[in-house]
């Protein structure tokens, strides 16, 4: 299996492809396996996307509960 070797460039390959080498063990630069490196950036990067949608469903869901609540107190008559 050949290695790609990208220390004199790397735009010619989509990132898809980058990774695909990585993941196969055939990234290198200056002879350094990247395989660790970038799936660690990967994770960490997964791992920000996750915490801000879960910061996005909170606040959607904590406003859909005070709608909720709101259209409650208007239906019943109690509203403040």
């Amino acid at each position: 299996m050949s290695m790609l070797d990208i220390s004199k460039g790397y735009r010619q390959y989509s990132p898809k492809e980058l990774l695909s080498f990585a993941y196969n063990g055939t990234l290198t630069c200056k002879g350094y396996e990247l395989e660790d490196f970038l799936c660690y950036i990967v994770q960490e990067i997964q791992d920000v996307e996750a915490e801000k949608w879960e910061k996005i469903v909170e606040a959607e869901s904590d406003k859909a509960f005070e709608e909720g609540v709101a259209h409650g107190r208007y239906e019943a008559g109690t509203e403040e």
